[in-house]
């Protein structure tokens, strides 16, 4: 069971981020099903696998929390996209 936790700062606003991460990991991207949790939190899931990503604004933008099991590949990619 592969296990990831990685961050990233960057200067887009949360919500630009977890539109993002919508449509990257959601049903419409790798097909991922979307569970909100809190604000500026959203958990992307499957049987096997997930995404967890918290986005937490900052005075210069956002700084980015991931976790995940069984993706490490498509979080890194998406880490880079950013």
């Amino acid at each position: 069971m592969s296990q990831l936790r990685m961050g990233k700062k960057t200067k887009k606003k949360p919500n630009e981020l977890l539109l993002a991460a919508t449509t990257y990991f959601g049903p419409t991207g790798l097909g991922l099903k979307i569970i909100p949790r809190e604000e500026n939190v959203i958990l992307f899931t499957n049987d096997s696998a997930f995404v967890q990503i918290s986005a937490e604004p900052t005075a210069s933008g956002t700084e980015i929390d991931i976790q995940s099991r069984e993706l490490s590949y498509d979080v890194k990619r998406f880490l880079r996209r950013l």
